[in-house]
């Protein structure tokens, strides 16, 4: 076969050959010109060959495009993971950065709330009528020893992380605030709870409330101890007293 093509090409008529090449590179392809080149015999099945070569080269042609468009969406999509993946690893180098922050910063909030939860550790601290916080009834400043010793206290539960003594009064400041603003409520409450008690007698008046009436009502405060109820009663001016059974009641002071 190798033979024959050889034989074939060396007997073709060069500008045959030329006329060919020159209509298979135009675009279209000038197929006309290319039949014309051929007798008539044999120009039939030149346009089978023809054809076929046609549309093989139009459908190369268009898989061509296609495959530059997807190169180039690759190329962008690359470019998009690239810029994707910087932003990424900024944005986890931001959040590690304020996660740190956030787990070294305690505020006076989050102090106040943790000795909500562990009134032992502030046991014996009190505010002053001017709103100064004192232990044992000394007034305490960020030079204090006292401070330095809860501070102390403090790195068994914060590890160490820094905590301000600043941030220990202001901490402890907003929690006593806090437990006198319950009180208040509690002790409202609980002289509410016994002035409907005694007032609402539709026989005779009533002129005592036991102990147990009154731990009743404050169910749905469990941090209310039963001796809490009965300093609240007498520092209102109720008197305390017991019955036969030692059950504890307490009368108005009229």
């Amino acid at each position: 076969m190798n033979t024959q093509a050889n034989t074939i090409m060396k007997s073709a008529n060069p500008l045959l050959v030329e006329t060919i090449n020159m209509s298979l590179d135009k675009q279209p392809i000038d197929s006309e010109a290319i039949l014309l080149t051929f007798s008539d015999e044999s120009r039939f099945g030149v346009s089978i060959i023809l054809e076929a070569f046609v549309n093989l080269d139009k459908f190369t042609k268009e898989n061509m495009l296609v495959l530059e468009e997807h190169k180039k969406f690759l190329a962008e999509y690359e470019q998009r993971l690239k810029l994707y993946d910087v932003q990424f690893k900024h944005d986890k180098e931001r959040i590690r950065d304020l996660t740190k922050t956030v787990d070294n910063r305690i505020n006076q909030t989050t102090l106040a709330q943790f000795f909500l939860s562990h009134p032992d550790l502030v046991e014996g601290y009190k505010l002053t009528l001017d709103n100064k916080v004192c232990y044992q009834g000394i007034v305490l400043s960020a030079e204090s020893n006292q401070l330095l010793y809860l501070s102390l206290e403090l790195e068994n539960y914060f590890g160490s992380r820094n905590i301000p003594l600043a941030v220990v009064i202001n901490g402890l400041k907003r929690y006593l605030v806090t437990i006198e603003k319950q009180e208040v409520y509690y002790r409202d409450f609980l002289l509410t709870v016994a002035y409907e008690f005694l007032s609402n007698s539709k026989t005779r008046k009533r002129n005592k409330i036991s102990l147990k009436y009154l731990r009743d009502n404050m169910t749905d405060y469990p941090e209310v101890t039963a001796n809490m109820i009965k300093a609240t009663m007498v520092d209102a001016g109720y008197i305390e007293g017991k019955e036969k059974n030692y059950s504890v009641y307490f009368t108005q002071n009229i």
